[in-house]
């Protein structure tokens, strides 16, 4: 694959990503929108506008994230498994994935479970080696603050990232907590 075809691959994915972003927002911006953002690719950005819309085939009502995510799941017994962990509940979803609290049903050990959605069935190799260079990184790092990797399979389907499962506060209810902080400290200061 050439640089260029790479570059073309990160393009597409940069968009499928963004559109997955503005449609959780509620927001559905029109194709023109995302052709202005991505010159020179019109024809990769309209194919791939019209496969996620649903207008390619037929026009169907979107999936719901939650819906998508949980669709890409087995279902044994009644409960919802992805390989070896049963799913118990979402704890945060984006454009390239989602991640659930979810049981090692080996060593019944809960583990966050980083996964690829149903929309993404069909990855792409180049998107299969950003999920693989993700798991890798993130398994290097040793920090408080950074969950440890317990095990990556980018060869299933979906690919999956199992990661320590750590209580506490979310990313967006500190930052919250620090804008509230920092504007009560502007108000008494007088700044």
């Amino acid at each position: 694959m050439s640089s260029k075809d790479e570059l073309d691959d990160a393009d597409l994915f940069d968009f499928v990503d963004e559109f997955q972003r503005d449609r959780e927002k509620g927001r559905e911006l029109p194709l023109a929108h995302y052709l202005r953002r991505y010159p020179g690719r019109e024809e990769a950005i309209a194919r791939e506008f019209l496969r996620l819309t649903g207008e390619l085939l037929a026009p169907k009502t979107p999936t719901p994230p939650t819906q998508e995510f949980a669709a890409s799941a087995s279902v044994k017994d009644g409960e919802r498994h992805i390989g070896p962990y049963r799913l118990l509940r979402e704890l945060g979803a984006g454009g390239q994935g989602a991640v659930w609290l979810a049981e090692d049903t080996r060593i019944e050990r809960q583990v966050a479970l980083k996964f690829m959605p149903s929309s993404f069935a069909l990855l792409s190799a180049d998107r299969r080696r950003r999920f693989q260079r993700e798991a890798e990184v993130v398994s290097r790092l040793e920090h408080p603050s950074i969950c440890p990797v317990y095990e990556a399979q980018v060869d299933h389907d979906p690919p999956y990232i199992a990661m320590r499962a750590v209580d506490g506060e979310t990313l967006a209810s500190a930052i919250a907590r620090a804008r509230t902080v920092g504007a009560r400290s502007m108000v008494m200061t007088g700044a």
